[in-house]
């Protein structure tokens, strides 16, 4: 089941996990078809993805980034990994925080261009 981002959420899909805020409380339950009200809460808890029915899991992320100027592309992965250097690489949370610290800094670097104020 892949994760997508909230800017994609459209009313009518439904939740395959249950959303959870930064203390574990349940924010929405599993299988609850979003409207615009629950997407209205999510955006306020600054919930950044979420798991929908449907959405198949992609084993390449590839097609995710196939927009993205290569250069771009490689100057945040290689960004990232040098801030993640001492994280290790187990477990699938960390992996979700490397992907969206990735997608974070390729935002960034394409809205300054070059990156060269970019922190």
């Amino acid at each position: 089941m892949k994760k997508i981002s909230l800017r994609q959420v459209q009313p009518g899909m439904q939740l395959a996990e249950p959303v959870l805020d930064i203390c574990g409380r349940i924010l929405l339950q599993k299988d609850i078809e979003l409207n615009e009200s629950s997407i209205r809460i999510l955006k306020t808890w600054g919930v950044p993805e979420i798991s929908i029915h449907g959405v198949c899991e992609q084993t390449d992320e590839s097609s995710d980034l196939a927009d993205v100027d290569p250069g771009i592309l490689e100057r945040a992965k290689a960004e990232i990994s040098t801030l993640f250097r001492h994280a290790g690489s187990e477990g699938s949370h960390l992996k979700d925080l490397k992907r969206l610290a990735t997608a974070r800094k390729i935002r960034m670097l394409s809205k300054d261009g070059d990156g060269s104020n970019s922190r």
